[in-house]
């Protein structure tokens, strides 16, 4: 059902989120396994290669690291420490950002379809939004593949 706000020209129906830093502290997570993965080998996960990788799918962003800092492991080695390293984040500091659950609750009682739009791909995202307790608000999920 489409909501029409009063003094408003749009006939609001649907509302896309992007889930990475928006509903959820993943990007702040990404930040620490750049980190914890290049302190690893003697290396610094700087500002300038955090926007060189960010938002990229993360066999590209990998290869960026790996060329950046003239790393001699493959893409799947890093692949593979990343997502044990990550892992442990999300069970230990994955949390909601602030306001995000309180806004999708109001939205949704206003009766406007819900979506989430993401560079990651879909098992990530039905993951992250299962563990906080969101999953169930969202009508779809725009994933990279």
């Amino acid at each position: 059902m489409a909501k029409d706000f009063e003094g408003s020209p749009f006939d609001i129906r649907a509302a896309v989120f992007d889930l990475d830093g928006l509903l959820v502290n993943t990007e702040e997570l990404y930040q620490e396994v750049g980190t914890d993965l290049l302190r690893r080998r003697g290396k610094t996960f700087d500002a300038e290669l955090l926007d060189a990788m960010m938002g990229r799918p993360q066999h590209k962003a990998l290869s960026i690291m790996i060329e950046w800092h003239g790393l001699d492991d493959t893409v799947e080695t890093l692949a593979d420490e990343t997502k044990a390293i990550f892992q442990t984040l999300l069970s230990t500091r994955l949390a909601l950002m602030p306001g995000a659950k309180e806004l999708i609750e109001h939205i949704r009682q206003l009766d406007i379809s819900l979506g989430v739009a993401t560079s990651s791909g879909p098992e990530f995202a039905h993951d992250v939004l299962s563990r906080v307790g969101l999953i169930h608000h969202f009508h779809f999920i725009l994933t990279s593949a």
